[in-house]
């Protein structure tokens, strides 16, 4: 840049006026720069190939982005799943772009587990092969493969636990051995973090989560403010949930129990009354909702699903929110998804009708429903499940960001790389 302009590059730190304003403006920046254009940033020059690369800047890149919901449209089938079937979906139920999962064999079996913070959490089994454990960047294409568990035991199920204020996150692995009877009430637990790189044992898990009988695609899981939670199903019978386990990230385990089946008199909440006809049964959900662990679960007449709202873990306190009839015109075969987006739940329900889903959203406060569309897909025998993503920078190892360390990145980024007035 020539001398004979008002501004000059500022190349060192020989200039660090008005960096609270300079501060600001970074994150605005910041915040209106793609994960994609991130990305080709890097190739651009040294600086923003060290810049982007920072340890700090992922974090710093994901607080400032725009907060657009987006779902990650699995079109899952019982023979093989490849990448293309994944999509990214807006909150209105558009389907846009593929999302590409790297390493993804043409003959592996893919479950998608969870997602958060633009990471995606997944089982995958070729054949006949040990199944295996993948945590994945969409957006980088980054993989990291879970190193496997004792040989000489068998995976019940997977369940992840993570916290998002944290950025941590842990994954469990419920096993049984195969010697000994396949009822997981003598659960045994072995638990990953990406810290040690490693497996281990813990005690105190006498029942892991198991994937619904009737909706097999549904999380046998879901992780709320730091915390796992899942359903037992009864002992006497399979298809009626007992009560709630819960397992943090200290790996404090707590028994919480269903709510009470009351519902509100009026949609939203309000005075609530007893139901004694309503029970729970096979179709009983655990999702999340706003921050807090919702309940769901459709009548035996398959009419009305109602809501509650745990507002206390310790003490088993659940808010009735309310009931909606269903609005569909046949038996329900099934729930493939509950998902919270921007205030709303988008239900995919799986009537007994072949290969015909609907997405339907509601609006939990009001009770209400929006229908945004109905899908007829006809690829193999594939059933669609959603997850909530966000793009982001983060790698699959995460590594905790401390405040000093984003105030040193911000800094850097202010005093070597701006236009400034002179």
């Amino acid at each position: 840049m020539s001398e004979d302009t008002n501004m000059r590059v500022c190349m060192g730190c020989d200039y660090v006026r008005n960096v609270g304003y300079m501060e600001g403006l970074t994150e605005k920046i910041v915040s209106e720069l793609p994960v994609d254009c991130l990305l080709e940033f890097k190739l651009v020059s040294k600086f923003w190939y060290k810049l982007i690369t920072e340890p700090t800047f992922d974090q710093l890149q994901f607080d400032c982005a725009p907060k657009d919901p987006k779902l990650i449209l699995h079109l899952g089938s019982q023979d093989s799943n490849t990448d293309e079937d994944l999509f990214l979906m807006d909150r209105d139920g558009v389907v846009s772009e593929y999302v590409s999962l790297p390493y993804l064999e043409e003959d592996s079996s893919l479950k998608l587990l969870c997602s958060f913070n633009g990471l995606v959490f997944c089982t995958k089994s070729v054949g006949e092969d040990e199944l295996g454990i993948q945590v994945v960047n969409p957006a980088t294409q980054e993989v990291l493969e879970i190193p496997g568990t004792s040989p000489s035991e068998i995976t019940e199920s997977v369940g992840v636990l993570f916290d998002t204020k944290k950025n941590g996150y842990k994954i469990f692995r419920f096993l049984y051995d195969e010697s000994e009877s396949n009822d997981n009430s003598n659960c045994k637990c072995e638990v990953y973090t990406p810290d040690t790189r490693e497996w281990r044992k813990i005690s105190g898990i006498v029942k892991g989560p198991v994937p619904n009988l009737l909706s097999h695609l549904f999380p046998s899981h879901v992780c709320v403010g730091g915390i796992m939670y899942w359903l037992v199903w009864s002992e006497e019978d399979i298809e009626v949930p007992g009560y709630i386990l819960s397992i943090d990230m200290d790996e404090n385990i707590t028994r919480v129990e269903l709510p009470t089946i009351v519902i509100s008199d009026e949609p939203g909440g309000g005075d609530v009354q007893m139901v004694d006809a309503i029970t729970f049964n096979i179709l009983t959900f655990l999702t999340e909702y706003e921050g807090s662990l919702a309940c769901v679960s459709v009548d035996d007449d398959e009419s009305n699903v109602y809501i509650w709202l745990l507002t206390d873990h310790g003490k088993s306190t659940w808010c009735g929110k309310g009931g909606a009839p269903l609005l569909i015109d046949a038996s329900l075969g099934g729930i493939n998804s509950i998902v919270s987006v921007d205030k709303e739940l988008l239900f995919i329900l799986n009537p007994d009708m072949e290969n015909h889903f609907f997405f339907h959203f509601l609006n939990v406060e009001e009770m209400t429903w929006r229908i945004s569309c109905e899908g007829v897909f006809k690829i193999g025998e594939c059933e669609p499940f959603v997850l909530p993503y966000a793009e982001s920078l983060f790698r699959c190892d995460f590594r905790q960001v401390t405040s000093e360390a984003r105030e040193r990145l911000v800094s850097y980024f202010v005093t070597c790389h701006f236009i400034v007035p002179k």
